[in-house]
């Protein structure tokens, strides 16, 4: 059986006037259970805060518009987090996933401001997708295990750290465009 609970600004934050910053925050222990959070794209500020513990756990944050701030923490395995934060302002995005098969999507997009992401995996069998757009992008990618992929794809003046460690590590998979710096370092035990 498959539990789903959604989230939604104006159900989370206490009642406010226009404009002002909005969010959730969910944690739950147990399995097949999907959370959602989709933030007021109205708000000047939101942030999402999903931690999950179990088996087959879904994660999924939309945020548009206002400067966004996303972090999701899941334990265990078979997990999946999308992450969407869309708008001309801040985005920033915390993800850490340990145990294997996991998967983490993760897109920014703006036009205007900064954008940052750091996700970090621990375990067999995981993988990242990882798209910004827009002003200047910074990133920080780690993974440790065996047979872990991770693919990055940075439009606009970006920095980015990739590391993995383990066997049987991806191919690296580089979409640029822009002025890069990028540090990317793989290590087999």
């Amino acid at each position: 059986m498959q539990r789903r609970l959604m989230l939604a600004a104006g159900m989370c934050a206490l009642a406010a006037p226009a404009l002002a910053q909005t969010g959730c925050d969910a944690t739950h222990i147990g399995s097949a259970i999907t959370a959602s959070a989709s933030l007021d794209a109205n708000a000047v500020a939101c942030y999402a805060k999903i931690e999950q513990d179990g088996e087959r756990n879904k994660a999924e944050i939309i945020q548009q518009n206002g400067k966004h701030d996303a972090r999701v923490t899941q334990t265990c395995t078979l997990y999946d987090a999308l992450l969407i934060q869309q708008g001309p302002s801040m985005h920033q995005s915390v993800s850490s996933q340990t145990g294997q098969k996991n998967q983490i999507e993760l897109v920014q997009i703006s036009t205007l401001a900064s954008q940052f992401a750091s996700i970090t995996q621990s375990g067999d069998s995981n993988g990242v997708n990882l798209s910004q757009d827009g002003a200047p992008n910074r990133a920080t990618l780690s993974q440790n295990g065996d047979r872990n992929d991770l693919n990055l794809a940075q439009n606009g003046g970006s920095m980015s750290s990739w590391t993995q460690t383990g066997n049987d590590l991806s191919s690296v998979g580089v979409s640029v465009d822009g002025a890069q710096t990028m540090i990317i370092t793989q290590t087999k035990p």
